[in-house]
């Protein structure tokens, strides 16, 4: 019985399997596949959508499409009228030095105000973490500052903060949790819609629209539809989809515990005065895991997790100065990261081989930052 079970599973999977090569092939042809955040590997990089979406609220985008935008933003999210008549975007507010004590401080991803002291406040947090008294902090400086204002905390599927984020705040009353995979969507959505006419805006929105639906779990082609039908087809199929299911999600885990040894092991290896400046984010199930290496005027963060069960690094750099950041970390892709393959491992390679690759990777990225003189480690 058993016996016939696994095989019922294995032809399962071979059925899928010819499906998903099916819908690789249409999507090729047709051209769907092109898409300009898969292909800059950005569509997990909490940065990119906080810029993305900066880009669009803003009256003075790229876009050039004034206050649209942000009016469909308003219209979709704001009960109260929020007049955009002189209007400031801002990405990256910083609201002055940590104070936890004082409960002040941090750099809000995205600040709106408007001549009449409104304001819409927005906390991107896709892979990043949670930080203590984060939220608390910026409704703080949002009842010192303005009249009134909101302040959502958007994630993929609009799941609540940690409680040493918000403290004694109340969902829904002091801070509004909206999510990418319906919230976001619907807005750009709608957005899309009003500009049919202007195809290179619409193809851009279509794409990022696709990005949200990849992270989120939403990329059904017609070949997706067959498999449901395929699995619900009877009983027999159904059981075995859930057994494959319950097979992947041990995968799942298995990899998630190989990125725990992975980052426990690096850790080991950093002696004690520069480990305090590091920090880990582990989220959902295998999403990428940071090493932030925190200087004087930016931070280089070195990230690691497994994708189609193939582990990645790279490094990317933040800072408030757009033209350092993209002068230090061009020099530091152009000397560590030249070539994929120089960087990926597939999932049954050993844990130890993974962390020695990796701690080569960030000891050359240190090397770098020492040669550019900007080795000095940030006070936070």
């Amino acid at each position: 019985m058993e016996e016939k079970n696994i095989t019922l599973e294995i032809d399962m999977l071979n059925r899928v399997s010819n499906l998903v090569k099916e819908a690789d092939e249409r999507t090729r042809k047709q051209g769907d596949t092109y898409n300009i955040f898969h292909i800059l590997n950005i569509k997990h990089a909490e940065s990119i959508h906080t810029y993305v979406i900066h880009d669009l609220l803003n009256t003075k985008g790229s876009h050039g499409q004034g206050d649209l935008f942000l009016e469909q933003f308003i219209c979709k999210f704001l009960p109260e009228e929020f007049p955009t008549k002189g209007v400031v975007t801002t990405r990256e507010k910083y609201l002055g030095p940590v104070d936890y004590v004082k409960e002040k401080g941090g750099c809000m991803d995205i600040e709106i105000s408007n001549k009449f002291n409104q304001a819409i406040f927005i906390e991107n947090k896709i892979n990043a973490r949670d930080q203590l008294k984060q939220l608390k902090r910026y409704y703080n400086y949002g009842k010192d500052k303005y009249n009134s204002f909101k302040l959502f905390y958007l994630t993929l599927d609009g799941k609540c903060p940690i409680k040493e984020s918000y403290c004694d705040l109340k969902k829904d009353e002091h801070f509004h949790c909206i999510s990418y995979e319906k919230d976001i969507l619907n807005w750009l959505q709608e957005c899309k819609n009003i500009y049919e006419s202007k195809p290179l805006l619409a193809a851009t929105i279509t794409q990022y629209i696709n990005t949200i639906k990849t992270i989120t779990g939403q990329s059904i082609s017609p070949e997706m539809e067959k498999i449901k039908q395929e699995i619900t087809k009877n009983i027999a199929n159904y059981k075995a989809a859930q057994a494959i299911s319950e097979v992947f999600t041990k995968i799942n885990d298995d990899l998630k515990h190989k990125l725990d040894l992975i980052y426990i092991d690096l850790m080991s290896k950093f002696d004690e005065s520069l480990k305090n400046s590091f920090f880990k984010f582990s989220g959902y199930e295998i999403h990428p895991y940071t090493i932030d290496i925190d200087l004087v005027k930016f931070k280089a963060v070195v990230e690691f997790g497994f994708e189609d069960m193939i582990l990645y690094y790279g490094v990317s750099v933040e800072s408030h100065d757009d033209e350092e950041t993209s002068t230090i970390e061009g020099q530091l892709k152009q000397q560590l990261l030249r070539g994929e393959d120089d960087r990926r491992f597939s999932h049954d390679t050993e844990v130890n081989e993974i962390s020695e690759s990796l701690k080569k990777f960030i000891d050359d990225v240190i090397k770098i930052l020492n040669e550019n003189k900007i080795n000095k480690i940030s006070e936070n």
